[in-house]
């Protein structure tokens, strides 16, 4: 049965129509009878027919976006729903100095670093620490592995996490110059963005999960096992690509593949004698190559190239096949000489990997998990600010709001130049702005049109950089 909701005035005039049923000879419209029974009453009658109505409402996902936080959370508890916190940006920094230190000098744990943003409450600092302990060795023989020749300085890497969660840590590549603990290093910088910092659920988003669990949706069927890969910890958006779907590109029997949004970078040690033979790493998916030593460090491009698997019918899972290959004849390491390669991979897809395949997490599929494709975008645009505004600070506004929308947009949804539109004009002091934009494209060489809606598959999701969003004025 639904309810209705009555305002005051439907109240007093029902209580009327009831008291001169009873009575017609009572006077309802001036006096006691009025001043001390239908007024006071109709009051108090509205609010409970208001907290009735309101709690009729919110048991009904169709009116999720009238809960509170609170009452959604509350309800979901009931299938053991639990909203999701938002998650810690994650990277790399060079702690970098002109000379090497004097001796062996340890970067300890939570070595506290930051970056400096720009944005509508003037300039910021986002803190970010490190996650692992890393010790530049300043022996003779050893001492020379960190020196970077082209920029002639000394640099180690250490992977990073924001200090708080949220999309206010994915900051731009050299946004971390700032070194805020007492180390022997004279700088930082991150050479990539970071990424992976998302905002607590929205209650959109949780009504969508609990959404799928009242509906009863089995695991076995698309929708559910989407649901599951999402209640997954650290995962933002899961899709699935079964037999039938065009993106499916594995011939294996059985095989389904599932794209998901949320890494979790790790760092690992490769050891191997070299045999000159091509290196496929051990841990996959492979992020980067933080360093090749053995007697020496080994040189990028000269020596050794990484070669990232990014077309393979594995691409993305771990059983893609990122290698090293060597390049060098007569400066690479002796055959027998004890190598060790750093690398960063994806452990969230290793992780979800091993989940999958439990015994208790049985699928009557050959599921595959695989870090969907981040698809970066390049955008410039110009807009007309309203006289008595301030030029800078609305161009940082408008960048900060494209910043967060594009960068929250989930899998397979397009970046389309009419929403951009809509949210630059929520900001206070746009009096217009120019279409189509200078440019909305794929970040890269030129290869088409400069400015037009982007196409983003369902395994692909949108992501640009602050640094690659530039607004002007007039």
């Amino acid at each position: 049965m639904s309810i209705i909701k009555y305002t005051r005035n439907e109240i007093v005039e029902r209580l009327k129509k009831s008291i001169q049923d009873y009575d017609s000879n009572v006077d309802v419209e001036y006096g006691s009878v009025k001043d001390i029974v239908i007024d006071p009453i109709s009051e108090e009658l509205r609010l409970v027919n208001d907290n009735i109505y309101h709690t009729s409402r919110i048991q009904s996902l169709l009116n999720y976006a009238e809960m509170s936080e609170e009452e959604l959370d509350n309800f979901a508890a009931n299938w053991q729903i639990v909203r999701k916190d938002g998650t810690r940006a994650y990277g790399t920094v060079w702690f970098r100095s002109s000379s090497p230190p004097g001796e062996d000098t340890q970067i300890p744990l939570n070595t506290t670093v930051a970056a400096s943003i720009e944005g509508a409450a003037g300039n910021t600092s986002m803190k970010f620490v490190t996650t692992e302990v890393r010790t530049f060795h300043a022996s003779a023989g050893v001492v020379e592995s960190y020196y970077n020749a082209e920029e002639q300085m000394y640099e180690i890497a250490v992977p990073v996490m924001a200090m708080n969660p949220g999309i206010a840590g994915n900051v731009a590549s050299g946004s971390i110059t700032i070194l805020t603990s007492g180390v022997s290093f004279t700088e930082v910088v991150n050479k990539e963005a970071t990424a992976g910092g998302t905002e607590q659920e929205s209650n959109t988003q949780l009504a969508r999960r609990l959404a799928l669990v009242l509906l009863g949706i089995e695991r076995s069927t698309i929708q559910g096992l989407e649901l599951w890969f999402e209640d997954q910890s650290g995962v933002i958006d899961a899709c699935v690509i079964d037999a039938q779907d065009p993106l499916m590109i594995r011939t294996e029997a059985g095989g389904v593949d599932v794209a998901i949004i949320g890494t979790e970078y790790a760092t690992y040690q490769q050891t191997l004698v070299f045999n000159r033979l091509t290196v496929i790493l051990e841990k996959q998916p492979v992020k980067s190559i933080l360093s090749i030593i053995g007697l020496r460090e080994y040189t990028e491009g000269t020596e050794w190239m990484f070669v990232k698997d990014t077309t393979s019918n594995y691409a993305g899972s771990v059983r893609a096949t990122s290698k090293i290959e060597w390049r060098s004849i007569d400066t690479l390491p002796a055959i027998g000489e004890t190598i060790t390669i750093t690398y960063q991979y994806d452990k969230k897809v290793e992780d979800l990997q091993s989940l999958v395949e439990e015994d208790d997490n049985r699928f009557l599929a050959d599921i595959l998990v695989k870090s969907a494709e981040q698809v970066n975008i390049e955008l410039a645009l110009r807009i007309k600010v309203y006289t008595g505004f301030n030029q800078s600070n609305t161009r940082q506004f408008v960048k900060d709001a494209l910043y967060s929308f594009i960068n929250t947009l989930k899998l397979g949804m397009n970046v389309e130049q009419s929403d951009l539109v809509f949210e630059i004009r929520k900001i206070a002091g746009v009096d217009n702005v120019e279409i189509p934009f200078i440019t909305l494209k794929v970040e890269g060489p030129i290869t088409g049109a400069l400015s037009g809606d982007i196409v983003i598959r369902k395994d692909q999701y949108a992501r640009v950089s602050s640094g690659m969003i530039t607004v002007w004025s007039s």
